[in-house]
């Protein structure tokens, strides 16, 4: 079984441990580096080439280099791994920036673990993740911006159907689920997807949920 190689960030060094030993519960998982600083872990990934991270935990708020700025630097060296943000905060101002500098995911430390390893195979296999509490939070801002028409240009409103089709792609599921879910073809549920991408002026299913929180619609 081919592992998932997990890099963790984090400046407290006693939740570092605690969070490095959850995974050795893991069979599919394995760590590969951590660091208790973004500089550390920046120097890591520079002096050390040849370690391949699939997914990257990062923390969001630590001394010197915050997650958002390792997040940003790493965006400017081309890098692509994918990169799940912790947090102590849900604040949209948060969640925002983390999405906009490239992360694939946000979760809150104060989390189930089961929700942590849910995300990691989520980003792994599909590219991005967003928990449900969030994706409603979407949805529903989504339609109030449409109600007091603020978000998209005339012609291009969300009907109903897409937005529930955006809700689902928040949380992950695959066409097939979506089809499943609201009793329509896979291909029609392919048609919903393109035409979100169509409307918000996206390129792909990450830049979808991220563009969602440039437009603050998460608050």
């Amino acid at each position: 079984m081919e592992k998932i190689r997990l890099a963790l960030v984090d400046d407290h060094r006693i939740f570092l441990k605690s969070l490095s030993a959850l995974f050795q519960f893991e069979d599919d998982m394995e760590v590969v580096l951590t660091a208790v600083s973004g500089e550390q872990f920046l120097e890591h990934i520079q002096s050390f080439p040849e370690i391949e991270i699939d997914v990257l935990i990062l923390d969001l708020k630590m001394k010197g280099i915050s997650g958002i700025d390792c997040l940003q630097q790493l965006k400017e060296q081309g890098s692509r791994v994918r990169t799940i943000i912790l947090s102590m905060f849900d604040q949209s101002p948060f969640i925002h920036d983390a999405f906009k500098q490239g992360a694939c995911g946000f979760i809150t430390k104060d989390a189930d673990p089961d929700m942590l390893i849910e995300a990691i195979h989520t980003v792994h296999a599909k590219g991005h993740y967003v928990n449900p509490s969030i994706s409603r939070l979407l949805v529903d801002n989504i339609l109030e911006k449409q109600r007091t028409s603020l978000l998209l240009h005339p012609g291009d409103v969300l009907t109903n159907k897409e937005l529930e089709v955006l809700f689902y792609i928040c949380q992950g599921l695959t066409a097939t689920e979506m089809a499943e879910k609201i009793s329509r073809s896979t291909r029609t549920i392919e048609g919903h997807r393109q035409h979100l991408l169509d409307k918000t002026n996206t390129p792909n299913v990450a830049a979808l949920v991220a563009w969602a929180f440039r437009e603050g619609l998460v608050h």
